[in-house]
């Protein structure tokens, strides 16, 4: 998995091509990830 540290960026609305799909669940860029506390893990 990546770790990104793009939570903060994300809840800001500063990061291009994300979309909420549920709570724990983005789409980033077409490529699913989950985010636990302050980071964001890709689902490959």
């Amino acid at each position: 998995m990546v770790y990104l540290e793009l939570f903060p960026f994300i809840q800001q609305g500063n990061v291009p091509m994300c979309k909420l799909i549920d709570k724990n669940t983005w789409v980033i860029n077409f490529t699913q990830v989950s985010y636990r506390e302050n980071t964001l893990i890709f689902i490959p």
